[in-house]
């Protein structure tokens, strides 16, 4: 039985997460309404408040699922843990797809309201990511010397405004340009143990 709600659970927190997505191709982040989510996905408010206690929580929840089917995306590539340089630039590769396809969404998100808790939502997100590709390939970087969550941070600064300026700009070179960039970026620093 708890097998049951379990899953009942994950599918509508889902369908949540995917209606908030598909809104925000609509209107900006601030014109949703919870009522609004809970009318396009069919359920009633108070199944959404069992979950979630905002919007802010929904949209945390939402880029946490985005993320999974990242990592997900990365697994089925089935990279050796050995292989850091490979893992990391796939990790860039699959990311900025990502961004690519669903631009019109992050900049709905982003750019209404520069200064909201969102963006935090995004770079905690971020940084938990790296930090946890840091302690899963721990012993890949035997001469790291710099703390694993100052690093985090300065690669989810870096990653953040990059991601801003190439969407704010409308993309002014290719997904594979942009990509190619990264990899550059990549290989070129002192504190990651890349070929």
């Amino acid at each position: 039985m708890e097998h049951k709600q379990d899953l009942r659970m994950k599918r509508t927190c889902r369908i949540l997460s995917y209606t908030l997505f598909s809104l925000l191709t609509q209107k900006s982040y601030e014109q949703i309404r919870i009522e609004e989510i809970c009318q396009k996905a069919f359920i009633h408010r108070t199944t959404f408040y069992h979950y979630f206690n905002n919007k802010n929580d929904l949209l945390s929840y939402a880029i946490d699922e985005v993320k999974e089917k990242i990592f997900d995306t990365l697994h089925a590539k089935h990279i050796p843990a050995e292989q850091t340089e490979e893992m990391f630039l796939q990790l860039a590769k699959i990311a900025i797809h990502f961004l690519y396809e669903n631009r019109t969404i992050i900049e709905q998100i982003m750019y209404h309201n520069p200064t909201h808790p969102m963006i935090e939502i995004f770079t905690e997100s971020i940084s938990r990511s790296i930090k946890y590709l840091f302690v899963k390939n721990r012993k890949q970087f035997p001469s790291l010397t710099i703390h694993k969550d100052i690093l985090a941070q300065f690669l989810t600064g870096g990653c953040m405004q990059m991601a801003v300026w190439w969407l704010e700009n409308k993309t002014p070179i290719s997904e594979e340009e942009f990509y190619e960039n990264v990899k550059i970026l990549m290989k070129q620093q002192t504190y990651l143990p890349l070929s």
